[in-house]
C-alpha cells in the first residue's frame, strides 16, 4: 500500500506542477488537466475509503485534504474568475476593502511572496491593511470581527465528493455587467 500511496502522491505531484506551468505561461489551465488531476483524487479517495477505518481521524484529515483539492480544482473550470479579475489593472477605484471583499467572497488568502513584483506589492499592500485593521479596531472598541479562518480547502470539507463533482459550472458573468 505504501508503494502505491507514493505513486498518487507523484501523480498529483506532477498533474499540480503542470497546471502551475499553465498557469504561469497562458493565465489559464487545459480542461484535459484540471480532468487528469480530479482523476488522481478519485483514485486517492477510492483507496482512502478501502484502506483507512471510518470516524477516525486520519480518515478525516484525508478526506477534508481531498475534498478541498478536489473543489479548488473544480473552481478552476470556471470562465468566472477570470472575467472578473480582467481590466483589475484599469480600475484605480477599487479599493482596499473590495480587494477584502473578493478575497472573502472567493475565499481566497495571500501567499508567500516569491517573486521581486510579490515582495513589493506585499510590502505595499501590508501597511495598508495594517492600518485598515487599526482603524476598523478603533471603531469598534478593540473588538476584533472574527474572518475565516483555517485552510481554503475547508469550505468542501464538509461537502461529499460527489456534490463536489457536479459538472454545474457558473456562466461568466457578462462583459457588459461591469462597473
Amino acid at each position: 500500500i505504501k508503494g502505491d500511496a507514493l505513486l498518487q502522491r507523484a501523480a498529483l505531484k506532477k498533474v499540480g506542477d503542470e497546471l502551475r506551468a499553465q498557469n504561469v505561461e497562458k493565465g489559464e489551465f487545459d480542461p484535459a488537466t484540471i480532468k487528469q488531476a480530479q482523476e488522481v483524487l478519485k483514485t486517492v479517495m477510492t483507496k482512502v475509503e478501502a484502506t483507512v477505518p471510518r470516524n477516525t481521524p486520519a480518515r478525516r484529515d484525508a478526506e477534508k485534504y481531498i475534498k478541498g483539492l478536489y473543489g479548488l480544482l473544480r473552481m478552476l473550470e470556471s470562465p468566472a474568475i477570470n472575467v472578473l479579475l480582467a481590466g483589475v489593472e484599469k480600475r484605480p477605484d477599487t479599493t482596499l476593502g473590495d480587494l477584502l471583499t473578493f478575497m472573502k467572497v472567493f475565499n481566497l488568502r495571500f501567499g508567500v511572496a516569491q517573486t521581486p513584483r510579490q515582495k513589493e506589492v506585499y510590502t505595499t499592500i501590508y501597511p495598508l491593511l495594517a492600518g485598515l485593521r487599526d482603524e476598523v479596531s478603533a471603531e469598534t472598541g478593540g473588538a476584533a470581527s472574527p474572518g475565516p479562518t483555517g485552510h481554503p480547502g475547508e469550505l468542501f470539507s464538509g461537502m461529499e465528493l460527489k456534490h463536489i463533482d457536479e459538472k454545474k459550472v457558473p456562466a461568466a458573468p457578462s462583459p457588459s455587467s461591469e462597473k
